[in-house]
């Protein structure tokens, strides 16, 4: 607004000393238009200062604004997918308990195959060669499933792991009682603990003591000499 007063007031001022020179006051012609034509710089450079400021501002507010929006859908987004895996897990959690209800295992059940395995391993059973779970279970009169999860629940291990271990500590037993069994091959003392080859045997010996069998014969046959 001041603006375009200043610009009504020089174009006046300017018809005024083409009309009216010879009457014009001599400090107005020397001061009051150099003042206003100043003046109006002034207030273009404080108006294109002004406007730039608001440019500025008005830009930060513009990017806070989106920033605040991206981060607030961020947000909403992340509780949608965080709240469809809750539910996810609580589904998954509830069936399993429902799974693992339905198939548990009485009591009774357990007893019996515990009493089973006890007589097994008297027997030194599992030194047989062809010996699965599958042949187990129907031996002792039960299922696969519920032998599976009676040998994990009681004994820590997996039947295979389960087999091994016996295995094993026959071995060392027969290795450290009689002295004649340490002149056998390690392929003769691994089918006599139910192995079909030494290498499997030697595999699961180190698996279990961390040390090969034929190391094992040999720091028993120099303690004892």
């Amino acid at each position: 607004m001041r603006l375009r007063y200043l610009d009504k007031f020089l174009f006046i001022d300017s018809i005024l000393k083409v009309n009216y020179q010879f009457f014009e006051p001599e400090h107005i012609r020397k001061f009051e238009t150099p003042r206003l034509l100043e003046q109006k710089e002034n207030l273009i450079a404080q108006l294109e200062k002004e406007n730039k400021s608001s440019r500025i501002r008005n830009w930060w507010i513009g990017g806070g604004l989106s920033l605040s929006l991206l981060i607030l859908g961020y947000y909403i987004n992340r509780q949608l997918v965080y709240k469809k895996r809750f539910i996810a897990l609580l589904n998954a959690e509830n069936q399993h308990n429902s799974s693992a209800h339905k198939n548990e295992i009485s009591s009774e059940v357990v007893d019996h195959i515990l009493d089973r395995l006890r007589k097994f391993e008297n027997e030194k059973e599992f030194l047989t060669s062809e010996l699965s779970l599958q042949l187990l279970a129907k031996k002792i009169h039960t299922n696969s499933n519920y032998l599976s999860r009676v040998i994990n629940l009681k004994m820590g291990k997996n039947f295979s792991q389960y087999i091994h271990d016996l295995r094993i500590e026959y071995s060392m037993r027969e290795l450290l009682a009689q002295k004649k069994y340490r002149n056998y091959t390690i392929k003769a003392i691994a089918e006599d603990c139910g192995y079909t080859n030494a290498e499997s045997f030697s595999r699961a010996f180190y698996k279990k003591n961390g040390i090969y069998p034929s190391y094992y014969i040999k720091k028993l046959n120099k303690s004892t000499t």
